[in-house]
């Protein structure tokens, strides 16, 4: 009995180390700071110029999961219609972190 809970502890641990992949590959995770002010106080986040990931508002963190891994483009724009968009560009290898208006 204890064989056989010590070969399931280890089996829990080998696949909680496993990475995530689907179908079509990896997956990582986008966390987007929003440090910004004004007509930024909340952005809108795209990937690849179309696709909604949601929105952040000033002084949030939010994760955005499930992000295929390869080059992929994110634009964050302000919710006022007032303003630039930012523009960041990641290779999805590994999870990011994005902050706006930060240093």
């Amino acid at each position: 009995m204890k064989r056989f809970l010590l070969l399931l502890g280890l089996l829990s641990l080998l696949v909680a180390c496993v990475p995530r992949t689907g179908v079509l590959g990896r997956y990582y995770t986008l966390v987007v700071q929003n440090k910004c002010f004004g007509n930024y106080s909340t952005v809108y986040v795209y990937m690849d110029g179309a696709q909604l990931l949601g929105a952040v508002s000033s002084g949030e963190t939010r994760t955005f999961i499930s992000i295929p891994e390869g080059s992929r483009e994110f634009k964050a724009v302000p919710s006022t219609g007032k303003g630039d968009p930012y523009f960041v560009a990641y290779r999805m290898d590994a999870d990011k972190t994005w902050v706006l208006c930060g240093k």
